[in-house]
């Protein structure tokens, strides 16, 4: 997966080549962000020769948010007649009437307000906001998808989940500071090749790519970094919620055939394999169970080596002591000091 290192001339590029082979088309001659609009939700599974002569038409019977918000939708769908995909047209009809009534008849250029329009998503925000205000918004469409995967060498797809959310990371990392506008204008009558090409300078490829950052995420990332591979995580959530699930987590349970640092008494494999067998019933890989069983009784070592606390046993709770080893300061400071070490 690749990661910018010049993101301001990867920039500079795909604004040059831009410039070089854009095409004429009316949607581009305008900043009215009404304009841009129609234009979007029209060009959404639609190719642009065949939306073109729709959206001339469509603008001239409805300039503006203000006429198109006061027409009858019969008459938005029947200007909409041969394009397809209807429920757009009934989306931007209903979102004019918002804007009339909520937003007096501008646009809003706040991304919350404008989010919450029926219809757009967060390709539309980002394109009609970005193009129209100005605004710093990532867009990630076909065409940018297959430029990121051109430029990785991977063969990425916007329509696999999974790959979407590394494109979007991908986006949101190459574009802050109003670099959606570069990479939104790509011609999408120029196909970019599918098969891997030539690498643009500024990127690299990485060894291994970790999406998320959970525990087991985080886990992964710096064990493969200790064995000497380039890692790249991605994760998307704010500071506050990174983490996710492994936030809630308060213990690691912990096999030990004597008392150990913050672990009394003793709990055998044994033990510790028939009270897995209780939670699934028997639908337990034996052997593979057995491996992770022996290793929790010497990773906390590992843990602590990257900055985890474990907290001593609590008179009252030998139960839980003899089984568990508590963090200091629960899933959060766990996580957080994962990403620290980092």
């Amino acid at each position: 997966m690749p990661v910018v290192r010049d993101a301001p001339g990867l920039r500079r590029k795909l604004v040059a080549w831009f410039e070089r082979h854009q095409r004429a088309m009316p949607w581009r001659a305008t900043r009215d962000p009404y304009r841009v609009w129609v234009s979007e939700i029209m060009l959404q599974q639609t190719q642009v020769a065949t939306a073109t002569p729709y959206y001339e038409r469509f603008v001239a019977r409805f300039p503006d948010v203000r006429a198109l918000a006061a027409a009858d939708p019969e008459h938005v769908l029947a200007a909409w007649s041969g394009l397809g995909y209807y429920r757009r047209a009934r989306f931007l009809h209903e979102a004019a009437g918002l804007v009339v009534r909520e937003h007096a008849g501008s646009i809003p250029s706040d991304p919350r307000a404008f989010g919450e329009l029926p219809g757009v998503g967060r390709y539309t925000l980002g394109a009609v906001l970005s193009i129209s205000f100005g605004a710093s918004l990532p867009v990630l469409d076909g065409n940018v998808a297959r430029v990121f995967s051109r430029l990785s060498g991977l063969p990425l797809a916007i329509k696999r989940p999974a790959d979407a959310k590394a494109l979007w990371a991908m986006a949101e990392a190459l574009m802050p500071g109003g670099a959606a506008r570069a990479g939104a204008p790509i011609d999408p009558t120029r196909k970019v090749s599918k098969a891997p090409q030539r690498r643009l300078e500024g990127w690299r490829l990485v060894d291994v790519l970790v999406i998320g950052g959970g525990n087991a995420a985080l886990c992964a990332a710096l064990m493969a970094r200790e064995a000497g591979a380039s890692v790249l995580v991605l994760e998307g959530s704010p500071r506050d919620w990174r983490g996710g699930n492994s936030q809630h987590t308060r213990n690691l349970r912990c096999m030990h055939d004597a008392p150990q640092d913050v672990l009394v008494e003793a709990y055998p494999e044994e033990e510790y394999w028939h009270d897995l067998l209780k939670v699934t019933g028997g639908l337990t890989d034996e052997a593979l169970a057995r491996l992770v069983i022996r290793a929790s009784s010497t990773c906390r070592d590992w843990m602590r080596s990257h900055g985890v606390h474990f907290q001593p046993p609590l008179s009252g709770a030998l139960h839980v002591a003899r089984t568990n080893a508590f963090f200091m300061g629960g899933g959060k400071a766990l996580v957080n000091a994962y990403y620290r070490s980092a």
